[in-house]
This record gives structure tokens, sequence and C-alpha cells, in this order.
């Protein structure tokens, strides 16, 4: 089987299509306070997931027309 290959954000680089974003990317590029992000997160407020407890977001990037 080959090896998981896993990609990773970098500092004030834009998303990839289908990247997996932390609480501090999404409150980044949300404009709002981390706390904010985790209070939404919480209450199902906006769509997240947990890995080992700590929550993470999927960010889908939809080409725009020309």
């Amino acid at each position: 089987m080959p090896p998981l290959s896993v990609r990773t954000a970098q500092e004030g680089a834009p998303p990839m299509a289908d990247e997996v974003l932390t609480i501090k990317e999404v409150a980044a590029l949300l404009k709002l306070a981390e706390k904010t992000v985790y209070a939404m997160a919480n209450a199902g407020e906006i769509p997240a997931f947990k890995i080992r407890g700590q929550w993470r977001f999927r960010h889908r990037r939809h080409p725009r027309p020309s």
C-alpha cells in the first residue's frame, strides 16, 4: 500500500481543493475570532468534525465561472 500523502497550507497561501483546515485557518479565512469559530462548530452552526479532539473543517474550492 502506498504511503499516505498529506497536503498542508502554507502561511499566506490560498487553501487547496478539498483541504482540511484548522480553527486558526478558518478564523483567518472568515475574519472571525478563533473562539467564535470554536463556538459555531460546537453549536453545529458550521460544518465541522473532530480528529482526536481537535476541530477540523473541510474547505472546497469551486472554480469561478468565466
